[in-house]
């Protein structure tokens, strides 16, 4: 009796295990996925006037996992350094893509502006990559969790 005791509750373990991951796989991904502090880089080119223009940088930004983006960048833009504060939104799919939208705020003319970003979630949240969707704007952005292994 010992023997199917312990297959019952082994089993009915096992059912309860399988029913936890599924229910908590059911609700995918929210904003609750990007929070936190993150280190990123980012580079390409933008269109100005039909001219390509290099912008290579990086910085830390600040998601408070309700949709909410802060922090600072330094990045060189046409080959001028900038300097900037971001502040901006985000919103998450439940399959892990979403989209935000940034103002940069800078003091230096020429390097603040404003561009939408579609992105995608990786490693549940520690990373998240970027691609700038406005004409002109061939830019990628990688951001990963402070603190996280690589």
């Amino acid at each position: 009796m010992k023997v199917a005791a312990t297959v019952i509750v082994a089993g009915a373990l096992s059912l309860l295990a399988y029913a936890a991951v599924s229910h908590a796989l059911s609700f995918g991904f929210s904003n609750r996925n990007i929070h936190g502090t993150y280190a990123g880089v980012l580079s390409g080119v933008i269109l100005q006037n039909g001219t390509p223009l290099n912008v290579v940088g990086s910085g830390i930004f600040i998601a408070d996992g309700k949709g909410n983006i802060s922090g600072h960048e330094s990045y060189v833009f046409n080959g001028s350094p900038c300097t900037a504060t971001v502040s901006g939104t985000y919103t998450v799919s439940s399959d892990g893509s979403g989209s935000d939208s940034i103002t940069l705020n800078s003091g230096t003319a020429g390097c603040g502006d404003g561009f939408t970003q579609a992105l995608a979630i990786a490693d549940g949240g520690h990373t998240i990559v970027f691609n700038n969707n406005g004409p002109g704007q061939e830019v990628t952005e990688t951001w990963r969790l402070q603190g996280s292994p690589f």
